[in-house]
């Protein structure tokens, strides 16, 4: 899988299941930042470790760094004041940079 293909799934399992906070993915069935990408790599299994969820988290963290936000993917995703619209909208820049 392509990395900007797996960072627009991932916002799309955003959309569709909602964000988590402080989880990969809670008991509600949403996800994280992390997690969605996680989740989509591994084609419906957990796959934290790859070159696709690497290159969505590193160029997640550039797009952050420019927006000023010196945090984490995951750390953003986490705030209270970050909304799956956020988070969804910061996954598809990434796709759009990762192309």
């Amino acid at each position: 899988m392509m990395p900007s293909q797996a960072a627009r799934e991932a916002a799309g399992l955003i959309a569709d299941h909602g964000l988590a906070k402080k989880a990969l993915q809670d008991k509600e069935g949403r996800f994280c930042h992390n997690g969605a990408i996680a989740m989509t790599v591994g084609g419906g299994k957990w796959m934290l470790f790859s070159h696709p969820y690497f290159e969505v988290l590193r160029t997640s963290q550039e797009i952050l760094a420019q927006q000023g936000i010196r945090l984490l993917p995951h750390e953003y995703s986490n705030l209270d004041s970050t909304s799956a619209e956020d988070v969804m909208l910061l996954l598809k820049h990434a796709a759009e940079y990762l192309e």
